[in-house]
């Protein structure tokens, strides 16, 4: 799956070379957010920043790649009658393959939205207690844990963006990744910058 991705990277950045002005590079930072005990216990807010590789095929339609990288902490209160830190991390990654429709508005206002396949990598990293003293009927450690998990996932994404010169487009962008079980893994938000070549 991992070379299939790479492999429609490498030939949307060949065609928009060739081409010249189908290609668009754009770039978000911004929140992200995880529903509420669906994959950790009382998330926060996290960031998030975002890098696509796109390829326009006519005016209306667009091809490409998202690359995501998203941290949030959480707190653990299952473990709460445990004396060890609650905090715990999860940093996503989201590799995306997408397709987008794009609508052109009068004053160069564009309004784009999309969905897609990709694949997920999750690092967690929380602290687990060890070695119960029967005594004290209490655990008399800790010891830090990193969990890792992949999958596939369906992101969706839009924009709306004002487009200057015809090179350069900033608005802001919104997107949500689902698992396959079409479960809401997480959804983000922030300002874009686009770049065409």
């Amino acid at each position: 799956m991992r070379k299939f991705f790479i492999i429609i990277g490498i030939i949307i950045c060949k065609i928009g070379l060739v081409s010249g002005q189908n290609l668009e590079i754009h770039s978000s930072l911004g929140s992200f957010s995880i529903p509420n005990g669906k994959r950790v216990e009382a998330p926060t807010s996290g960031s998030n920043v975002n890098l696509g590789f796109y390829y326009q095929l006519n005016k209306h339609w667009s091809i490409g790649i998202d690359l995501n990288r998203s941290s949030n902490n959480y707190y653990r209160e299952s473990m709460a009658g445990f004396q060890l830190p609650l905090e715990g991390t999860i940093i996503s990654d989201h590799f995306s393959f997408l397709i987008n429709k794009k609508i052109t508005l009068p004053h160069s206002i564009i309004l784009e939205g999309g969905i897609g396949l990709g694949i997920f990598v999750d690092m967690e990293n929380y602290f687990m207690p060890v070695y119960y003293d029967e005594d004290e009927q209490d655990y008399r450690g800790v010891y830090n844990v990193d969990e890792y998990s992949k999958g596939i996932t369906f992101p969706a994404q839009f924009s709306v963006r004002k487009e200057f010169s015809n090179k350069v487009s900033i608005g802001i962008e919104a997107g949500a990744f689902y698992d396959q079980f079409l479960n809401n893994r997480g959804l983000y938000f922030g300002p874009r910058v686009s770049y065409y070549l």
